[in-house]
């Protein structure tokens, strides 16, 4: 569970049909072999990049074996939930701003 096991298959569509609509707000994205990487640069800021993690597509199975997105291999959405899944990389990036004390 939270890992990508196959990004040839219904895995890899999933995360490619998430990128555009996170890049559209304003994370940067990058693939890796595992998934999806994901950072952000805050408004006005040149240099300080935040990266908040990978994110994975797979089967949960404590969700009847529904397809999810993962952050970290935490539960971030159903993949056809796409905004649920930006609210929550909102939410991690706010979070990470609250401890980081930025």
């Amino acid at each position: 569970m939270g890992g990508v096991t196959d990004l040839d298959g219904l895995a890899g569509r999933a995360l490619a049909g998430l990128k555009p609509q996170v890049q559209a707000h304003g994370f940067a994205t990058e693939w890796s072999d595992d998934g999806l990487r994901v950072s952000v640069r805050p408004a006005g800021s040149s240099a300080n990049v935040h990266p908040l993690g990978l994110i994975t597509c797979g089967r949960r199975s404590d969700d009847g074996g529904r397809w999810w997105w993962f952050l970290e291999g935490a539960p971030l959405a159903e993949v056809d939930h796409p905004y649920e899944a930006i609210t929550g990389l909102k939410g991690a990036f706010a979070a990470r701003l609250d401890v980081e004390g930025a």
